[in-house]
């Protein structure tokens, strides 16, 4: 009697792992139409001997485009097209944002400061000039 290994759908994907330190592996993995994404991932990461759990996982088709760990989004590769597997950092790929402020954020943020200040010193004056009032209106 076959088991239900021989019986499940299955794709042969061939994958080039892309390592932190620039060097590249050509590997295959069998997935098959039953498991998870989960499952799948967990596969890449021991076929590539990845054991860092933090690592965010890129799998690339040949043109270069992200594609999900599911069966449904894997076609069948081969040596010469395989898919490229990217182990990366959180963050690692996210360029960085420019922080300099725009000048004209600058002025507004500056008139606005000057107008806090306008009615700040207009209180402290209100201020002093209140009993001098109140004596005023009581008599």
């Amino acid at each position: 009697m076959p088991s239900n290994q021989f019986l499940r759908s299955k794709k042969q994907v061939y994958v080039k792992l892309k390592l932190i330190n620039g060097s590249e592996e050509l590997t295959s993995v069998v997935i098959y139409e039953d498991q998870s994404s989960e499952e799948i991932r967990k596969i890449f990461m021991l076929k590539c001997d990845i054991t860092d759990s933090r690592l965010i996982l890129k799998l690339r088709n040949k043109r270069g485009s992200v594609v999900p760990f599911s069966y449904q989004s894997f076609e069948a590769s081969s040596r010469d097209e395989p898919y490229t597997l990217e182990a990366v950092q959180p963050h690692a790929t996210i360029p960085l944002s420019s922080r300099s402020v725009n000048n004209d954020a600058t002025y507004s943020i500056e008139d606005r400061v000057r107008g806090i200040s306008d009615r700040v010193a207009a209180l402290e004056k209100a201020i002093v000039e209140l009993p001098a009032r109140r004596r005023e209106k009581n008599q």
